[in-house]
C-alpha cells in the first residue's frame, strides 16, 4: 500500500480512533532484559530514548524498541514502526473501544477489560499514522478488516456493517462497538468507501444472513 493510496481514502476522515496512553511514573526503564520496581499505573507507558516501556505488576519492563522513534508529548506515549505508525504493547492501559496496531509486524489490537490485547493479524498492514485521521488493517488486497469490541460510532453509515479479522465474518455496529452478526461469507471484503461484497465458496456474490442470535438481539 502506498502512502497516496491511505491519504486518497474515503475513510480518512472517518476511521480515527485515538488512543491516550498513561505515562508509566515514579521509575526509569533499564535493557530488556531488567525490571525496574514502583511504577504505576498498571498498563502504563513511557519513552526511554527509542525505547517503549510499560508498567505491569509494579515493575516497569522494556516492551521493545520503536524504530520509527518514541515520544512523549504531556501524559502520552508515542511509539512509532519503521512506516511511522504508531503502535503498543499488549497491556497497554486503554479506554472501551480503542484499537491501535501492535509492536509485532501486522497485528491488530484493541482494547478489552482496561487493556489492549491481540485482535488478529493485518495479513496487508496495519497502518496508524497517529494523527487521529485514521487507522487501517487491510488484508493483502488492501481491503479493510474490523474487530469485535472496536469502536464505530464514528464511522459513519457505509460503515454500519464491517468485514471482521477473519476476512469471512461480518460485524455490525451497534450501540457504538463492532459484534459478530454473520458467517454466512465464504470471504468479505470492504472497500475503503464501505462497500462490502460477500461471496460463497462458488465465489458468487451472496446476501449477508445475519446469525439466528444476531437476527434476534435487541
Amino acid at each position: 500500500m502506498t502512502q497516496q493510496t491511505i491519504v486518497d481514502s474515503s475513510l480518512q476522515k472517518v476511521c480515527a480512533i485515538a488512543l491516550v496512553l498513561g505515562l508509566a511514573a515514579g521509575c526509569k526503564s533499564k535493557s530488556s532484559d531488567e525490571t525496574t520496581p514502583g511504577c504505576q499505573p498498571e498498563g502504563g507507558i513511557q519513552c526511554n530514548t527509542n525505547v517503549l516501556s510499560i508498567c505491569k505488576g509494579g515493575d516497569l519492563t522494556v516492551a521493545g524498541p520503536c524504530p520509527g522513534g518514541c515520544e512523549t508529548r504531556g501524559r502520552e506515549a508515542r511509539c512509532f514502526d519503521p512506516s511511522k505508525s504508531l503502535i503498543a504493547p499488549i497491556g497497554t492501559a486503554c479506554q472501551k473501544g480503542m484499537a491501535l496496531c501492535g509492536m509485532t509486524p501486522n497485528t491488530l489490537l484493541v482494547c478489552q477489560d482496561g487493556g489492549l490485547t491481540s485482535a488478529g493479524e493485518c495479513p496487508g498492514g496495519c497502518i496508524d499514522r497517529g494523527d487521529g485521521s485514521m487507522l487501517y488493517c487491510v488484508d493483502k488486497q488492501n481491503n479493510l478488516r474490523f474487530a469485535v469490541g472496536m469502536g464505530c460510532s464514528g464511522l459513519g453509515k457505509p460503515f454500519e456493517r464491517a468485514c471482521g479479522m477473519d476476512g469471512k465474518t461480518v460485524l455490525i455496529c451497534r450501540e457504538n462497538y463492532y459484534e459478530k452478526y454473520a458467517s454466512n461469507c465464504h470471504q468479505c471484503s470492504q472497500q475503503h468507501n464501505g462497500e462490502l461484497v460477500c461471496v460463497n465458496s462458488l465465489m458468487d456474490r451472496v446476501d449477508v444472513t445475519p446469525d439466528a442470535a444476531a437476527s434476534t438481539a435487541p
